[in-house]
């Protein structure tokens, strides 16, 4: 005789987790509002965060800036946080905490050494701060390159997507997730991660 051990129940009430899309989450202004704060900040290369190490590796080439929590942008990340929330109490019921990371401002340029890109990797680290992210939000911040399709992976199957000026996704930060190369323009973004206490 097989013992379930009551896991059918439990399963039952886990719910189903997937990728959520909010198409023209920022509307033109605030777009624009966003490109004009991120003007005169410092531009950093983006690097791949392993065992609490930051790795500068050929599976990503993306320059990012990090927008500050202040007076001039708690809207973006009050308007952020808000439809998380909501979305995540409609979808996945995740115990959450809040923004804990600089927002960060993504660019995948195609340029003469290299086409902006990020393979298939995973937004959750094993230690360190990156370790808290429950989940992943990303929303395109222009619409004047090509190539560049993000793309999620859910069990076996691929899930591509062109994104269009405005649109925003949500999803668990364990999912494996990629931005295909840039093959002309810049694709910019900015990128959000919201935490909460461990899976485990």
């Amino acid at each position: 005789m097989i013992q379930h051990f009551g896991l059918t129940d439990i399963r039952q009430q886990i719910p189903i987790t997937r990728i959520q899309f909010v198409p023209e989450f920022l509307a033109s202004h605030e777009i624009e509002a966003i490109q004009k704060l991120t003007n005169g900040l410092q531009v950093i290369e983006g690097k791949i965060l392993h065992k609490n190490e930051e790795l500068t590796m050929p599976m990503r080439h993306s320059q990012i800036k990090i927008i500050e929590s202040n007076d001039q942008t708690s809207w973006i990340y009050q308007k952020i946080a808000n439809k998380v929330y909501e979305l995540n109490k409609n979808n996945w019921q995740f115990d959450l905490f809040d923004i804990n990371e600089f927002l960060q401002y993504t660019e995948y340029a195609h340029v003469d050494s290299h086409r902006g890109h990020f393979d298939w990797h995973m937004d959750i680290a094993d230690q360190g701060i990156a370790s808290n992210r429950k989940l992943t939000f990303e929303c395109i911040l222009d619409d004047n390159h090509t190539g560049g399709e993000f793309s999620i992976l859910l069990g076996h199957r691929e899930h591509k997507v062109k994104m269009n000026l405005g649109d925003a996704v949500i999803f668990p930060s364990f999912y494996m997730n990629k931005v295909y190369p840039v093959l002309s323009g810049k694709r910019t973004s900015i990128v959000s991660w919201i935490a909460g206490p461990s899976f485990v």
